[in-house]
């Protein structure tokens, strides 16, 4: 089973943590959810092959802020994947490198979308 954020409300969640994932499976997944904010502060690491952020790709969202505040770093065959129609705002230093497909995939959504460095 893979970890990932399950929402099927309003969450108002903040976590402070550095996040580092290997393997496979996605790292941070966030689906379900129709209003409220999710805000990551700490910085990301992915190396390996399953995606770094995967944002509506299961479910949808209707709704909401999804906001990453630190930097990330993506290496191995990840990438970034964006469905849904929230808001999503990458404030730090984002780098996606050796990806198997796009670096950052963009689809079906009419939320903002923003990188501040990528």
């Amino acid at each position: 089973m893979k970890p990932h954020l399950l929402f099927v409300t309003k969450p108002t969640v903040s976590i402070g943590a550095a996040l580092t994932h290997t393997g496979s499976f996605d790292g941070i997944t966030i689906d379900n959810i129709t209003g409220g904010s999710i805000t990551f502060t700490g910085d990301y690491t992915r190396t390996g092959t399953g995606n770094a952020v995967a944002i509506g790709t299961s479910f949808g969202n209707t709704g909401g802020t999804i906001t990453f505040g630190g930097g990330g770093t993506v290496t191995g065959g990840g990438n970034i994947l964006i469905e849904g129609t929230n808001s999503v705002a990458f404030n730090g230093a984002t780098s996606v490198s050796g990806t198997a497909a796009n670096a950052v995939d963009v689809s079906g959504t009419s939320g903002n979308i923003s990188f501040a460095d990528l």
